[in-house]
């Protein structure tokens, strides 16, 4: 028994609860289609937290008429519920994450599944939730196996057993917690909105379109090579890894272009002082298995004691480090990426990456707008914090209602 219940909630199998299901495709490079009116695929990196699905442009985000037509056993439509039994970080942080279909239909890609439950038996939404509540997402830890990219065998989660209350509370659950969802999903565009703007600013920036205050010479165009240097990352082994000792900064320490220290490795090991981490350094991801997280950054904006950065990352170092961080961010960066990516690896060599070609403005310019834009950081900080926190309080809820310590009163 992996989840504790009430005694008059009923354990099933969710594989009981299923009517039909569908598998994801295995899709050949030469069926996706550059067609944005063509069929739109769901890939298993698109399921994301609270039953959202992420349908961001993407190469292989559509396929052709064909390819659709002679695939019907991984096409759904919005009455399924897709899951993603694969993921590409060993942490597992969206194993198992039940989501809806924001589109009229779409083929699934390997490694998701779509299934139709039974409406009179359960709730969608409160499954979705259930999905994202904390002994579920334990669990999902507990079965996966693999190393680098986790999966759970199909067999094992339709046989999963969850505790269900009646119909009635089901939906109630859901209902208490979707108003939750919709408080964060106002904050959701809100930041969204600030990012948009703080992107169209320092775009314009870049391309010389703003002038700041009285500055009229022209910019400069150097390498980064020119004005700072890549420092390559730690390559350990199982062995070194300890329960505490030099933090290891990964790809999945950056969240939103921000550090992030939820998810931390340690090993046991000394360094040559240049590949401790330093302020002001950007710590960069340059290797990874998922293309579109090839070239995000981080700025570390205050020194961090005995820290460095793993192999498939790279730290750039500059004393222009806050204003070059922001030109990571910018359009003119992530085309130099895509430039450089490896064919068949999805990685950037340091020894491309200080060739990256940016036009740079004087010393006082310079300062200037990385005040403005680093204010603009500022304000999307605030909403991200507040987001956070109503997100803890909504888990918090979510915990008591989905495992019956909190009942609600239903008529």
């Amino acid at each position: 028994m992996y989840f504790s219940k009430p005694e008059d909630w009923v354990e099933k199998k969710i594989g009981a609860l299923v009517l039909e299901r569908k598998t994801g495709l295995n899709i050949k490079p030469s069926q996706f289609s550059k067609n944005k009116n063509d069929y739109t695929v769901i890939h298993k990196g698109d399921i994301q937290a609270n039953g959202k699905i992420l349908l961001t442009e993407r190469d292989s985000r559509h396929v052709d008429e064909q390819t659709f037509k002679d695939s019907p056993g991984s096409v759904v439509d919005n009455s399924y519920l897709v899951v993603t039994l694969r993921d590409l970080v060993p942490t597992a942080p969206t194993l198992g994450l039940i989501s809806s279909l924001p589109i009229g239909k779409g083929l699934l890609a390997q490694g998701t599944y779509g299934f139709l439950v039974d409406d009179n038996v359960v709730d969608k939404s409160f499954l979705i939730h259930f999905s994202n509540s904390y002994e579920y997402r334990k669990t999902m830890k507990r079965l996966c196996v693999g190393s680098t990219q986790v999966h759970l065998r199909s067999t094992e989660f339709f046989d999963l057993k969850i505790p269900f209350p009646c119909l009635k509370e089901q939906k109630a659950i859901s209902n208490f917690l979707s108003m939750w969802d919709d408080q964060i999903d106002v904050l959701g565009n809100l930041l969204l909105q600030k990012r948009k703007r703080k992107k169209v600013i320092a775009q314009n920036i870049f391309d010389e379109k703003i002038k700041l205050k009285s500055y009229s010479g022209k910019w400069k165009e150097k390498k980064l090579g020119d004005v700072g240097e890549c420092i390559r990352g730690l390559t350990y082994s199982p062995d070194n890894i300890s329960s505490d000792g030099l933090l290891v900064l990964r790809s999945s320490n950056i969240r939103n272009s921000r550090l992030s220290f939820i998810d931390n490795v340690y090993v046991d090991m000394e360094l040559d002082e240049k590949y401790y981490t330093q302020q002001n350094d950007i710590l960069l991801c340059v290797r990874n298995g998922s293309r579109r997280l090839i070239g995000k950054s981080a700025l570390v904006t205050k020194a961090i004691s005995n820290t460095t950065h793993g192999a498939f990352m790279s730290i750039f170092r500059s004393k222009h480090g806050r204003f070059i961080y922001q030109l990571f961010q910018s359009n003119e960066f992530f085309k130099q990426v895509n430039r450089n990516l490896g064919a068949t690896i999805n990685s950037i060599n340091n020894s491309d990456l200080i060739k990256f070609k940016f036009k740079f403005p004087t010393e006082g310019e310079m300062k200037d707008i990385v005040e403005l834009l680093e204010g603009l950081d500022r304000e999307i900080d605030v909403i991200e914090r507040l987001k956070s926190k109503v997100e803890f309080q909504k888990a918090g809820i979510m915990q008591e209602l989905i495992t019956g310590k909190k009942r609600l009163k239903i008529s």
